[in-house]
């Protein structure tokens, strides 16, 4: 392949990079609507993509899938200031809102009620690198004594994905009186990850005032 060549496959906003995401986006808008039993002729009329290049570059469903939680999950990012508390709780609020968008609840539905073992490890394995930059700022605190030494990071990050999973999916969840439950866990979480003599000088400090 000559430079020329290599420079144009690879040209940001290219006809390549265009036919991917119309791609992504027809198979994202597919999974919401019917699941992931999808027609690939379904995506061909949704993305506006010939059948031959979509069965060239996505041979069967599973790589169609795979292409849309990769488009899916690149749009959350995490931004690092350095303060792992501050950190932590904005990394929730955006978790927050990227959970109540469509296609990650259709994502999440899907997971739960569709019994595919085969999309569930998908779903997994493209979720990773995002959790793992979530971990990040904890692994990093951990490592330093800003937190508890003994904290289980991966405990944490579950509790917290997990909760904001469901608070997501249930509408019962936002019509309750009071804190979400996802805010008063993200406080107990803050509260309990400090190192034992920060949790009992902030004690003292109560205590004092009252």
């Amino acid at each position: 392949m000559t430079e020329q060549a290599s420079a144009k496959k690879a040209r940001p906003g290219g006809r390549t990079e265009r036919v991917r995401k119309a791609v992504a986006d027809a198979v994202i808008d597919l999974i919401r609507e019917e699941g992931i039993e999808f027609e690939i002729q379904a995506v061909a009329q949704r993305s506006g993509v010939g059948r031959a290049t979509i069965f060239r570059r996505w041979p069967d469903r599973a790589s169609l899938i795979g292409e849309a939680l990769a488009e899916h999950t690149s749009h959350f990012e995490v931004h690092l200031t350095g303060d792992w508390e501050q950190d932590f709780r904005r990394i929730a609020a955006d978790l927050r809102v990227f959970f109540s968008a469509p296609a990650e609840q259709a994502f999440n539905r899907t997971m739960l009620s569709a019994n595919s073992a085969e999309f569930n490890a998908q779903m997994l394995a493209y979720w990773e690198p995002v959790i793992n930059k979530i971990k990040a700022p904890l692994e990093a605190a951990r490592l330093t004594g800003a937190i508890d030494e003994s904290t289980d990071v991966e405990a944490v990050v579950q509790m917290l994905t997990c909760t904001l999973t469901i608070e997501s999916l249930v509408a019962e969840f936002h019509d309750l009186a009071g804190p979400r439950l996802s805010d008063v866990l993200i406080d107990q979480l803050c509260r309990g990850l400090r190192p034992p003599e920060k949790q009992q000088s902030k004690s003292d400090k109560a205590r004092a005032h009252r």
